[in-house]
């Protein structure tokens, strides 16, 4: 009796459909740019948290991702992705889609992205934490990564 296989192709990951400045503001999971995504800079891990800079190749765009690792059902965890020119704040993205990472499910969230880098810029991933129901916009005056 002959066993015949059966391959499905996998799924084709989404491809990159934003570029540079087009990407500014969009969620980096929807439009692809996760995809080839490398973080850069420094990262910063301790029991709590994980927070890294993201940057797609694909996409010339960069963006913040956070990773609640501390088991606490009552908290969320907030990240924001700050831009500076020339050491004055030109832009800040909030999470992409307005979803907070549940602390009690090690969930990871992420901040809408930031494009057109110059050679005067830096950036900045700062967080916080919050109960539920009372969102955070974290900024410079938090716990911050970054500077690249």
């Amino acid at each position: 009796m002959a066993i015949g296989l059966s391959l499905v192709p996998a799924q084709a990951s989404l491809a990159a459909s934003c570029s540079g400045s087009s990407c500014a503001g969009r969620d980096p999971q929807t439009m692809g740019c996760s995809s080839d995504a490398v973080s850069k800079g420094n990262v910063y891990s301790s029991d709590r948290v994980t927070v890294a800079m993201r940057y797609s190749s694909a996409c010339d765009a960069w963006w913040a991702r956070a990773t609640c690792d501390y088991p606490d059902p009552t908290a969320a965890l907030y990240v924001s992705f700050i831009q500076f020119t020339n050491g004055v704040q030109t832009s800040r993205q909030r999470l992409a889609g307005d979803h907070a990472a549940a602390c009690d499910a090690g969930e990871t969230t992420w901040t809408y992205m930031i494009a057109d880098r110059s050679s005067g810029d830096h950036y900045n991933a700062c967080w916080s934490y919050s109960s539920w129901g009372t969102p955070a916009t974290p900024d410079e005056s938090d716990s911050c990564v970054g500077r690249i």
